[in-house]
């Protein structure tokens, strides 16, 4: 008897979860992530590297060496959906030809730490130098150019107003 009421019982318990994993399959949670395309904007290019400043940050406890800082925060940019290449487009400013980038690390924050400088002080900027891990000072900034400071914030490298999560365009 003691065996009927635990067949019952697991009979029971099997049917909801049955049906709970039934639903869970229709509605695709089982399903493998779709490969994405990543669609370039300079506002959004410098959040993500944002981003990936910050994990290297926490991470190593200052800023990357201007060598190799773009090497350095690859390996920390969310790339889940993202194939190589696309990923590489995070670092690629719009309107730059292929196998171009167009940021540059502030040379003087390599190798820094935060307490060391100013919030307002300009990280990554949008370079006319386009090299991978290109790294200068601020007056190789495109003219209208954008750049991302210590705190966080994109700003226009002209008036060094904060721009808008969406960012212009371009």
């Amino acid at each position: 008897m003691v065996v009927v009421v635990a067949l019952i019982a697991i009979g029971v318990a099997v049917v909801p979860v049955a049906r709970l994993a039934l639903a869970a399959n229709r509605a695709g949670f089982f399903e493998q992530a779709k490969p994405e395309t990543y669609t370039a904007s300079r506002a959004g290019n410098l959040k993500a590297i944002t981003t990936a400043m910050d994990l290297t940050y926490e991470s190593e406890g200052q800023y990357p060496d201007g060598a190799k800082w773009m090497d350095t925060l690859f390996t920390r940019m969310k790339t889940d959906n993202l194939t190589e290449a696309q990923a590489k487009e995070k670092f690629r400013r719009p309107g730059v030809p292929t196998e171009k980038f167009g940021y540059a690390l502030n040379s003087e924050v390599a190798g820094k730490i935060r307490r060391e400088l100013k919030p307002e002080t300009v990280v990554v900027f949008e370079s006319e130098t386009t090299e991978w891990n290109a790294s200068g000072d601020l007056t190789k900034a495109i003219k209208g150019g954008l750049g991302l400071t210590v705190d966080g914030h994109v700003v226009d490298l002209g008036s060094h107003q904060a721009v808008s999560d969406s960012g212009p365009k371009g």
